[in-house]
């Protein structure tokens, strides 16, 4: 996976950085509500598997924010290319 270090001089979230930074786990849950009526009806109508559909667009979704493509290491903040399921 193709990554990029990230310059930290102008981060525009070195605050939250360095606040999660001094977490034993920095990690963080989000968790939305999404109408997702429409995306049932093409599953049902093109015999999609539900499953793979909804990681698929779950994947795309996270790959559209950055900031979900970031990770910390050797305290400095990677971004990937992309977030692989």
């Amino acid at each position: 996976m193709n990554f990029k270090y990230l310059d930290m001089a102008s981060y525009n979230r070195l605050s939250h950085f360095e606040y999660f930074k001094s977490l034993a786990q920095p990690y963080v849950g989000v968790t939305v509500n999404i109408n997702i009526t429409q995306l049932l009806a093409t599953i049902k109508e093109n015999k999609l598997p539900f499953f793979l559909t909804i990681c698929y667009c779950v994947s795309q979704a996270a790959n559209g924010v950055s900031e979900f493509k970031q990770r910390i290491v050797e305290d400095k903040i990677i971004e990937f290319d992309n977030c692989q399921t």
